[in-house]
């Protein structure tokens, strides 16, 4: 029993050991690989003991072939492993794929007595029953070493990547399994370039020994409990973007999502926050905010709108960096948007609709032609204005004014000549009266004036200087002078309501009319005075 055997018999027993504690323990990713990249490497371990304890070189020989099951199943089933504890489990293709090369490589190997492609004649180093081979390697047996050097250096960078993002708690776990993974590899590059021989032999197998004490030390501190890719998982899964950043606000991971985001380098990682518009704008409005809390903003760029959440990272009290999780909210944005133009569009056209029926209250209430306000809207008004004057304790004088031979006027000179003179007398009338609302066109030539807080004797010179000013406003006209009467009657001298002040005020214009027209009358000058020992009788 030599120690070579020894160490090759140890090696296998701890790798099947190893698959004995990983069964019993619960499922991790990738576990299905992790427990045949074992298994080949029992495999390799037993075969090459087998090799030594053979006597004959042809039996060497054949147990140096049986070997190559176990030396491409190995990395292949150590690099799925590895994928699928780190990034997720891949598709359970790539297991027969891995048997199959086994199997290729296997009866390769078998068949090397009819093409050499993976051994050339080999033999003894020395002079004895159990001297060691001298192995001479032929074209095949580089080819399968140099696929399987790729693999395994796929396998590194993983391990290395896995490393770089990972949180503290998982780095030991991850470094152990690079070292794992590099032990194997650099015994193999260091036989096939006949640097390093162990025992005369290949030293692969015998660093399944290592190995195995490196995988019962993660075992045993429970590392393999731990799921690192339900991180990669959640992560890379996400369909909205997330970024870590450190704190000087360089990319630290980034998940596919935030590598699509408009203007992001196609390799963020290591680059500053500041790389794109986007990440720009959002962290100049962070520093407006203040960088100590959870902060959301909306952030649009490149015709997209963005929700961006920002989450203040800290280790050990101290500001370590910012986690952002942005949220495509572009469609949501685009329905708000037309919602509030929707909406915009209704109050809008509510407010159209509101001036159109103001407007068509105020056609109704006003006279067209002149722009004074009708009959109508004075009948509206009788109440409210009497009951101002009443509260207020003045009087209150109506003024019916009646423009003289209107018939006559229209006749001679037209009816648009005839509208113009309405239109000159209610703008003498608006000028001459405050408010505006005191001037009605009752109808026709007809119009009424409310002089507020004037007698009727008051009145008198205010018509007359509407008299004056109509005359101004005429002359250019050339049809002659215009004129026109007027009937006055006051509240409450002469009547305590509006029937009976109209009704005074018009009969004291049909007496002005009757006196000559162009001229004012009051109703104390035209009602008939009472007989002695008889009641005042209304004049109707």
């Amino acid at each position: 029993m030599s120690l070579p055997l020894i160490l090759l018999l140890t090696a296998l027993l701890a790798t099947l050991w190893l698959v004995r504690r990983i069964r019993q323990r619960p499922p991790f990713p990738g576990r299905g690989s992790f427990l045949a990249m074992q298994l080949a490497a029992a495999w390799w371990a037993g075969c090459a003991a087998l090799k030594i304890m053979a006597a004959a070189p042809e039996a060497k020989l054949f147990w140096a072939e049986m070997t190559w099951a176990g030396i491409i199943a190995a990395p292949g089933f150590w690099a799925l492993f590895l994928r699928a504890y780190v990034q997720g489990e891949p598709r359970p293709c790539w297991s027969w794929v891995v048997l199959g090369l086994a199997g290729l490589g296997w009866a390769l190997a078998l068949s090397n007595d009819w093409h050499h492609l993976i051994y050339v004649p080999a033999q003894p180093i020395e002079d004895g029953p159990d001297a060691a081979l001298n192995y001479q390697h032929g074209p095949g047996y580089f080819a399968i070493a140099l696929c399987l050097y790729l693999v395994m250096l796929k396998t590194v960078v993983v391990a290395l990547q896995a490393i770089h993002r990972a949180p503290a708690l998982y780095r030991r776990h991850y470094l152990g399994l690079l070292l794992a993974a590099v032990l194997p590899w650099l015994s193999n590059i260091a036989y096939v370039t006949e640097a390093v021989r162990l025992f005369d032999s290949n030293p692969t197998p015998f660093s399944f020994l290592v190995t195995s004490a490196i995988f019962h030390w993660l075992i045993s501190r429970r590392y393999f409990d731990l799921l690192p890719v339900a991180r990669d998982t959640l992560l890379d899964g996400l369909p909205d973007p997330v970024l870590v950043a450190d704190a000087h606000d360089i990319i630290l991971d980034a998940n596919p999502a935030a590598r699509r985001l408009p203007g992001m380098p196609s390799q963020p990682v290591g680059q500053s926050l500041e790389t794109a518009p986007l990440l720009r704008e959002t962290l100049h409005r962070l520093r407006l905010a203040g960088e100590e809390r959870r902060t959301e903003l909306l952030i649009e760029a490149a015709g997209r709108h963005y929700e961006v959440e920002a989450v203040p990272l800290t280790h050990r009290e101290r500001r370590a960096g910012r986690l952002l999780l942005l949220r495509d909210v572009t469609r949501r944005v685009q329905a708000e948007t037309r919602l509030q133009e929707a909406l915009a569009a209704l109050r809008t056209q509510l407010d159209d609709n509101l001036k159109l029926q103001q407007q068509l209250r105020e056609q109704a209430v006003r006279d067209p032609l002149t722009g004074l306000h009708n009959r109508r809207f004075f009948e509206q008004m009788k109440p409210l204005l009497l009951a101002e004057a009443r509260q207020a304790g003045k009087p209150l004088t109506a003024v019916m004014l009646d423009l003289d031979h209107f018939k006559r006027l229209n006749d001679t000179h037209g009816h648009q000549t005839a509208d113009v003179v309405l239109q000159r007398l209610a703008a003498v009338l608006l000028r001459g009266t405050r408010p505006a609302s005191d001037v009605f066109r009752l109808g026709g030539e007809e119009f009424l004036v409310l002089l507020t807080g004037l007698t009727a004797r008051q009145a008198q010179p205010r018509i007359e200087d509407w008299r004056a000013m109509l005359d101004e406003e005429v002359s250019g006209l050339g049809i002659g002078r215009v004129t026109f009467s007027a009937g006055i009657a006051s509240y409450p001298a002469d009547a305590a309501g509006w029937e009976d002040l109209l009704r005074r005020a018009d009969t004291a214009l049909y007496a002005a009319k009757l006196a000559g027209r162009a001229r004012s009358c009051c109703w104390e000058e035209v009602r008939p005075q009472p007989m002695a020992n008889q009641p005042v009788q209304a004049t109707a």
